[in-house]
């Protein structure tokens, strides 16, 4: 079962720079969830993320975040997030160079490290809102995509 985390504190960040997009990705539906691949920095291969839009903030797992070689300071700042029973964990907040999901990405996007689905060795991290609030965003099921557009800009 996967836990829903939301954070606590939201960082006060510069709005990365956003890319007028409009694109159309497949995503993989297993056991009630909803996954699409994303590209993390300059990776050549995506990721396998669980798409969530219950997650104020996208997470990496600790393996992934090893595998980008991302440095984590042990006195860096840190969210405290609260999982669903009220589960309070403080986490890493670690900034990646890009983060994207087909030809829709955000730069110098702040995630946080944190074994958010322990039981799935293959998932790499959870996609939340703080990317996705950044388009329109549509979920389709039924067709297995997951469509971004561009937001107007506040």
């Amino acid at each position: 079962m996967v836990a829903l985390l939301t954070a606590c504190a939201t960082p006060s960040v510069t709005e990365p720079r956003r890319v007028p997009v409009m694109v159309t990705v497949p995503i993989q539906l297993a056991g009630g969830s909803t996954f699409v691949s994303v590209r993390v920095n300059t990776r050549p291969e995506d990721a396998l993320f669980l798409l969530d839009t219950g997650s104020s903030i996208t997470i990496l797992t600790p393996l992934f975040a090893r595998r980008l070689e991302l440095a984590i300071p042990k006195d860096g700042r840190q969210l405290e997030l609260v999982g669903i029973g009220g589960h309070k964990v403080r986490v890493p907040l670690v900034t990646v160079e890009r983060l994207a999901v087909g030809g829709a990405s955000v730069d110098n996007m702040r995630v946080v490290v944190y074994d958010a689905v322990p039981d799935a060795r293959t998932v790499d991290g959870i996609l939340g809102l703080d990317f996705l609030k950044r388009f329109r965003f549509t979920v389709d099921t039924p067709g297995k995509q997951l469509r971004l557009e561009s937001a107007p800009s506040p």
